[in-house]
């Protein structure tokens, strides 16, 4: 079975540097996927990869008008 790599808040606010309110918005609104074990929340490094990769953003590049 592949191992999966389950992070905490406290994981994801290290890699991100967001606050842990923000992360709690993030998946409050679905944007950010988590899973519910008991009463920890875990998200998985993959979907917090997949998110990072959403977020970043390509500068819009002006070309000189001939």
């Amino acid at each position: 079975m592949a191992e999966v790599s389950l992070l905490t808040i406290k994981d994801v606010q290290e890699i991100t540097q967001l606050g842990r309110t923000t992360i709690y918005e993030l998946m409050r609104s679905g944007e950010l996927p988590f899973l519910k074990i008991g009463r920890s929340v875990r998200v998985r490094r993959a979907a917090l990869d997949e998110w990072l990769g959403k977020q970043e953003v390509i500068p819009y590049v002006s070309y000189p008008k001939w």
